[in-house]
């Protein structure tokens, strides 16, 4: 989300609309929490095993940055927030009701801080990635929005 937003933010005119899956415009306890199981979640070798299927060997250093990051006292200000406004094409915010890194504020704040049209959706019982939760869910979602 940071990342399409700063795109969109440096080069509006290119950019026809965002969909924002489970994005984090501001860091929560839920956030914090949900990012301290997860390192401790990949400390068994066997799940760590499926980072590397998508990082390769630097799925170490992928998990070290994002935990590091994420969990450093410093980081806790980051937000999007001045960001958001600048936005101004079509925004569909898509979350999920049992995310572990953020709550259904995180997808209602987005939708009400664009400056364009937005739409926060909410999938129920869905977690952190409704794309590999319920695909079909998540591509109705995304043709049904004008």
């Amino acid at each position: 989300m940071a990342i399409a937003v700063a795109a969109i933010h440096s080069r509006a005119k290119l950019c026809s609309s965002l969909i924002a899956e489970s994005a984090q415009p501001f860091i929560e306890e839920q956030t914090i929490s949900g990012i301290e199981a997860a390192k401790q979640y990949f400390r068994n070798p066997i799940n760590m095993e499926k980072l590397t299927k998508y990082h390769g060997n630097k799925a170490r250093w992928v998990l070290a940055a994002w935990t590091e990051t994420w969990l450093d006292p410093e980081f806790r200000g980051w937000n999007l927030v001045c960001h958001l406004k600048e936005v101004q094409c079509p925004v569909l915010a898509i979350h999920g009701d049992n995310d572990e890194y953020g709550s259904v504020a995180f997808p209602n704040f987005i939708a009400g801080s664009v400056s364009g049209h937005s739409l926060a959706v909410i999938m129920d019982g869905v977690a952190h990635v409704p794309h590999h939760e319920d695909p079909r869910k998540v591509m109705e979602i995304v043709i049904a929005v004008p």
